[in-house]
């Protein structure tokens, strides 16, 4: 069994599918700070879509296959 703490900051449904945002302040971030996304995958009747973390980086780019990582500026 997975334990998972924290929160997810914003959390976007489309269509059926919950995309999970994480919000820091930091210009660099990991996948390991969005764990508390696979929270998620417990909702019934609904999947888990792509995540995004928005921070201070420089570019955007992939933290992991289904998170990406979005600078503020991109948005």
């Amino acid at each position: 069994m997975i334990e998972v703490e924290g929160e997810i900051d914003l959390i976007i449904e489309e269509n059926g599918l919950l995309h999970p945002v994480e919000i820091k302040q930091s210009s660099s971030v990991t996948a390991d700070e969005t764990s508390a996304f696979l929270v998620l995958d417990k909702v019934n009747e609904k999947k888990r879509g792509a995540g995004a973390v928005v921070c201070n980086c420089p570019q955007p780019g992939m933290l992991r296959e289904d998170v990406l990582q979005m600078p503020v500026w991109f948005i």
